[in-house]
């Protein structure tokens, strides 16, 4: 089996500006032994600007960490941890 899942929050500080706050995370294999530390997670934090009702600006901070599996040993190695910055011009019709 795998767990996916996600959730965001948006609150408009102004009708025209907001911020937002997202949290997702990817286990490809929750059930198995053979895919232990290997589960992915991003926190999103951003804000948002609505020049009209179907369109908008997004900028966020996405923090990522990727666990990288075991050893031979069968002990954790590090996480891959690394951020991405995102200018997002969204369009709704």
């Amino acid at each position: 089996g795998f767990m996916y899942y996600t959730v965001k929050a948006l609150m408009m500080v102004t009708p025209e500006f907001g911020i937002h706050l997202g949290y997702s995370t990817w286990d490809p294999n929750t059930d198995s032994d053979a895919g232990e530390n290997d589960a992915y997670s991003m926190i999103t934090p951003g804000v948002v600007y609505k020049w009209c009702k179907a369109t908008r600006t997004q900028v966020e901070v996405q923090m990522i960490t990727d666990q990288q599996g075991v050893d031979g040993e069968g002990e954790n190695l590090d996480d891959l941890t690394y951020t991405h910055f995102v200018l997002q011009q969204v369009f709704t019709w």
